[in-house]
């Protein structure tokens, strides 16, 4: 029987544990009847060998001193510690989690414990604040800058705790450049001589046109820079191929892409293949099994008289004008049809 792949989320301790029952279990029933077995252990014996190797003393010492980063004033979850470790082996990684797994903070403590100062980090302008606030939490002893031509002077955030803090404009000798990733393009020659030791591009998926500017100068400063690291949770947003230039940005083989035929064993193999070349990909379900499911509900709200009223004028109005749109454009074809017939007995 060919050993099955270790499922995402599951500790190394607990699958090394699997597979050593899984041996023992093979010499007993054969190859045949364990490759029937195998599925129905993996999904009820799994969890409790996981829940076993969670519980012991020494799992639980190690995973605290991994969740503990010097500098690094939050404590990890185990799984985002996972995450640091992939990252931190592989200076070209993606980080590709669901939304709200807490990329900005894996990424904050990798930055911390690799040392990766000073590191820019390009992203939507409306996600500067929150880096910058974030960073003020996490990493209290790193200074700040925003490179941001449409602030015209320094100004001040309230940060997590509830205190202000200053945020000067283009203090190049910070440790952490926070940059509007529309604006790198213009920056992008005296970004050049910084020295940066990372590069951090939030949302990358919005770099999938290898034609934009933004993309551009993305992919020219990860060219000098030695670590580059991409989050995104929805890295693909509408086909596979949107993660080719990311993929470039990360020096990795676009290739990695090719040889699906748009079948779900496919995207399953080309899936395998990312995961294998520094993409991170974990689910919220994975992150966080206890969430409660999303739930939908109905809330009916009476209107007064008066509103629905209105309403009712609005339909009339809105029904009023497309009849108007209609009439127009029936006028305007009907003389382009009388001008044609026009120009046809003119020749």
């Amino acid at each position: 029987m060919r050993m099955p792949a270790k499922p995402p989320g599951t500790s190394a301790e607990a699958w090394s544990l699997y597979l050593a029952d899984l041996e023992e279990l093979r010499v007993k029933v054969g190859d045949r009847e364990l490759a029937s077995m195998e599925p129905d252990l993996r999904g009820v014996y799994l969890p409790q060998l996981e829940a076993k190797v969670r519980q012991s003393p020494q799992r639980k010492a190690r995973a605290t001193r991994q969740r503990c980063i010097p500098g690094f004033s939050g404590l990890l979850r185990e799984d985002q510690a996972e995450d640091v470790a992939l990252m931190e082996a592989d200076p070209k990684a993606i980080l590709a989690n669901d939304q709200g797994t807490g990329k900005t903070v894996t990424t904050l403590a990798l930055l911390q414990k690799t040392q990766s100062f000073p590191v820019i980090v390009a992203c939507k302008k409306d996600l500067m604040y929150q880096w910058l606030r974030k960073a003020r939490q996490f990493l209290p002893l790193r200074s700040l800058t925003l490179l941001d031509r449409t602030e015209k002077r320094a100004f001040q955030l309230r940060g997590e705790d509830g205190l202000s803090f200053d945020v000067p404009l283009f203090r190049m000798a910070a440790d952490i450049h926070v940059c509007p990733e529309t604006q790198v393009y213009d920056h992008l020659e005296g970004l050049q001589k910084v020295g940066y030791k990372a590069l951090v591009i939030d949302e990358s998926h919005r770099l999938r046109n290898p034609e934009a500017k933004a993309s551009y100068a993305a992919l020219e400063l990860s060219l000098e820079i030695p670590r580059v690291h991409q989050l995104s949770a929805t890295p693909a947003p509408h086909k596979l191929d949107n993660l080719r230039h990311q993929l470039a940005i990360a020096g990795k083989d676009v290739s990695l892409l090719d040889g699906g035929d748009g079948s779900p064993s496919s995207f399953v193999q080309i899936g395998r293949r990312l995961r294998a070349n520094g993409v991170v990909r974990r689910t919220k379900q994975e992150v966080l099994p206890d969430l409660a499911p999303k739930q939908r509900y109905t809330l009916n709200s009476p209107l007064s008289a008066l509103v629905t009223l209105q309403y009712k004028q609005a339909e009339r109005d809105f029904a009023l004008y497309l009849e108007q749109v209609a009439r127009r454009e029936l006028r305007f074809l009907s003389t382009l049809s009388h001008l044609s017939e026009e120009r046809a007995l003119s020749k």
